[in-house]
């Protein structure tokens, strides 16, 4: 399967992995994806991530290393599709770079908790879903 991943999730993953309880539903899915399907991303939205994972904020509650370590993964690992044309679909605009990631990255689910994206549910085709529910379909 190939999967885009949004920010929020991704960062709820990093935030749970310092944290001494179990592992939070944002970092099984990424667990999961890692170990079995494809994951998808543009320069957008792994320059979005980088981005998000530095605010001065979230330091506090991320591991400076775990993240680094994941974004050279993804650099490295991760599919990085092209996108031929910008879609413009999504009620917050800044939305728009996963929806083209999954439309020309040829993904099958978006996983997000975020309501703007959801909405779109299916688009083009493609699966989109909160977290919980992508690891009850696994």
């Amino acid at each position: 399967m190939r999967v885009v991943i949004d920010t929020n999730v991704w960062v709820s993953a990093l935030m749970s992995a310092r944290a001494l309880a179990p592992r939070s539903v944002p970092a099984r899915v990424v667990d999961l994806a890692a170990q079995r399907d494809r994951i998808i991303m543009t320069d957008a939205t792994l320059q979005e991530l980088d981005t998000v994972l530095g605010y001065p904020r979230l330091r506090q509650y991320l591991d400076a290393e775990k993240c680094l370590s994941v974004l050279d993964h993804l650099a490295v690992e991760a599919q990085i599709a092209e996108p031929a044309q910008a879609i413009r679909q999504c009620r917050d605009p800044k939305d728009d770079k996963f929806l083209e990631a999954a439309v020309w990255g040829n993904a099958d689910c978006i996983v997000t908790g975020d309501a703007d994206l959801l909405v779109l549910h299916p688009f083009r085709g493609i699966r989109i879903c909160r977290p919980a529910d992508f690891l009850l379909d696994a």
